[in-house]
């Protein structure tokens, strides 16, 4: 079975420079950078625990097809991926797939070790896998730190160099930046100074992959960096006694401590749990009798026998405390002790109600790791994919009918705010009726009121014309004859000018003075007004210019 190990490792055209060597005692030491923040670039690394790699795969953030001008310089047969940000996603795992099919041996079947990133897991890339002999292996979560051989022994040396060739381009053509089209041609010079055989078969021996070898792991790097809780060390005395119990109020702390004075012989089982708390060294024992049989201290290896009394000890009964009792030492007296304390045992059991733990059933969030069987985690995915998409039928479902809610509300308003509108106009139509047929109304009453003032107006004017009209025809007739006059006397000065210089016809008497009449409009006009040139060519008929003209 062939052994391959295959993980995601993100670059950027920003890279981090390494160490810059100068003079002792300075503060601030400068390096050049492409620029302060730069969009993550994803390179896809396979190598087989024999040495063999495959080309990687490097995936661009952006939306278009890589160019060609981005793949001059590239390790050769690389291939050229995109995604929004960069990262590595489903789709572009199940192109690596068979990317990975058509670059490896032959030989089957194949064992591909990577991490249990949600790309790697999907049910598209497992039935690729299955259907080409390909077993996926997802490492467990947090352990590829030390299981994964491209983390152990490859990508530390790849981010090295990739660093180095980055500040050597920037040295080597200064003003120039590291930019997309220059990422390919960085990461084919880093390439092979790191991953080297050498570096491919110590990080899967370190990883205890192959050779097999679990004991290549040292299981303290998979524990917590810091401890949960630190212990602290206890100064008291273990002798002390233990503090009093919170769960009795002050009433009853003085009510015990004052039986206990007083030697209180009644069984009472809170009183006992008192006792047993306050005073654990202490025990009562109580006869068949009414009188106190005994009563116990610790016992010591120095302390003196003591007579005990011949009265027999009820091993159930609540002990009572007597401070004129003697100190006994007896069997008895032990056996007083152990039934005390399981007395107050029992009745601290009755008081005190601890908290009882249920277990928890925890939620499954995902595919887990430590899956091993690709049956269960290909019905656990379908079972996942086929729940997905009956929550998206349904919320698609929910969100379709409060849409249909949502225009049916709306027709509802809208229709409500049509008949509103429709109701509104209806009225204002009516309004407008109304308020027209007052205005015809009105007019129609201003109409007859100025036909009535004008018939008025007409009647006072043809009474005063009847009156005037006598005074009127006396004078028009001395009216007209003036007029005539008048025109005569205007018409008379008018035929005596010439219509073309004005001059006034003077005397007739004068030969050089010579005058000829119009045929046509009756007027006079000076001879040397007119086109005639002597007076022997004046002819019978004449006709002045503008009568010509009509």
């Amino acid at each position: 079975m062939q052994i391959y190990n295959c993980d995601e490792s993100g670059i950027s055209i920003v890279h981090r420079p390494g160490r810059v060597v100068t003079k002792l005692g300075r503060r601030t030491v400068y390096s050049l950078t492409s620029a302060e923040k730069g969009r993550t670039h994803t390179v896809v690394a396979c190598v087989s625990a024999t040495g063999f790699v495959l080309p990687p795969l490097m995936v661009y953030p952006r939306k278009r097809p890589v160019p060609d001008n981005f793949k001059e310089g590239a390790v050769p047969n690389t291939s050229f991926h995109t995604s929004e940000n960069g990262w590595i996603n489903s789709n572009i795992f199940l192109e690596w797939l068979k990317f990975f099919v058509a670059n490896i041996p032959p030989t089957r079947p194949v064992l591909l070790i990577q991490d249990g990133h949600i790309s790697h897991v999907s049910i598209e890339a497992i039935e690729f896998a299955r259907a080409n002999h390909i077993h996926l292996l997802c490492l467990p979560s947090h352990t590829t730190h030390i299981l994964q051989p491209l983390d152990v022994g490859v990508f530390k040396s790849f981010k090295a160099n990739f660093n180095k060739a980055c500040s050597n381009y920037m040295a080597k053509y200064p003003g120039s930046v590291v930019t997309n089209d220059k990422l390919a041609a960085l990461v084919a010079d880093a390439w092979p100074h790191s991953f080297t055989t050498l570096n491919i078969l110590s990080g899967f021996k370190k990883c205890g992959l192959f050779p097999f070898n679990p004991s290549a792991v040292d299981d303290r790097r998979l524990a917590p960096s810091k401890p949960f809780c630190v212990p602290q060390e206890s100064t008291e005395d273990d002798n002390e006694s233990l503090p009093s119990s919170p769960i009795f109020t002050e009433e009853q702390e003085k009510l015990y401590t004052r039986r206990f004075e007083e030697g209180f012989d009644i069984r009472d089982p809170n009183y006992e749990a008192w006792i047993r708390i306050n005073h654990p060294f202490k025990s009562l024992s109580v006869t068949s009798g009414d009188s106190i049989s005994n009563i116990s201290a610790p016992l010591s290896s120095t302390s003196a026998p003591t007579p005990s009394l011949s009265v027999p000890l009820l091993s159930m009964e609540v002990p009572i405390m007597s401070a004129s009792t003697p100190v006994l030492s007896t069997s008895a007296s032990l056996l007083s002790i152990s039934n005390s304390s399981n007395s107050a045992e029992s009745a601290l059991d009755k008081i005190l109600v601890l908290p009882e733990a249920s277990m928890k059933k925890p939620k499954r969030r995902g595919i887990n790791s430590k899956t091993v069987y690709l049956n269960d985690v290909l019905e656990e995915m379908k079972q996942q994919k086929h729940e997905k998409e009956v929550q998206a039928a349904e919320r698609e479902e929910s969100q379709k009918l409060k849409k249909e809610e949502k225009e049916r509300k709306k027709r509802e308003k809208e229709r409500e705010r049509e008949e509103k509108q429709r109701k509104r106009e209806v009225k204002q139509r009516e309004k407008l009726k109304e308020k027209e047929e007052k205005q015809k109304s009105k007019e129609e009453k201003q109409r007859e009121k100025q036909r009535k003032l004008k018939e008025k107006e007409r009647e006072k004017q043809e009474k005063q014309q009847e009156k005037n009209s006598k005074h009127r025809n006396c004078n028009d007739e001395t009216e007209l004859c003036e007029r005539i006059e008048e025109v005569s006397l205007h018409s008379e000065e008018e035929n005596s000018l010439c219509p073309k210089c004005g001059l006034a016809y003077l005397d007739d008497s004068d030969e050089s003075n010579i005058w000829i009449c119009c045929d046509g409009c009756n007027r006079w006009y000076d001879l040397k007004c007119t086109n005639i040139r002597s007076k022997r060519r004046i002819p019978d008929l004449y006709y002045c210019k503008d009568c010509q003209d009509q």
